[in-house]
């Protein structure tokens, strides 16, 4: 968790587990290989970038 990635404090999940993160949070997904992600929310959910051009979709100008 937070602005920016840390590999020496990324907690790796094996397949079939889950993760719960406290709402408005700051996060990263790292993955290897093929990946499934499957997002439950209660309420509205919205993706937000902390740095906006790592935003695939924002196009460069």
């Amino acid at each position: 968790m937070g602005d920016t990635v840390d590999l020496k404090s990324v907690k790796w999940l094996r397949p079939g587990q889950s993760v719960t993160l406290p709402a408005n949070s700051h996060h990263y997904v790292r993955t290897r290989g093929r990946t499934l992600v499957e997002v439950s929310a209660v309420g509205p959910f919205v993706v937000t970038y902390v740095n906006g051009k790592d935003d695939p979709r924002v196009k460069a100008k």
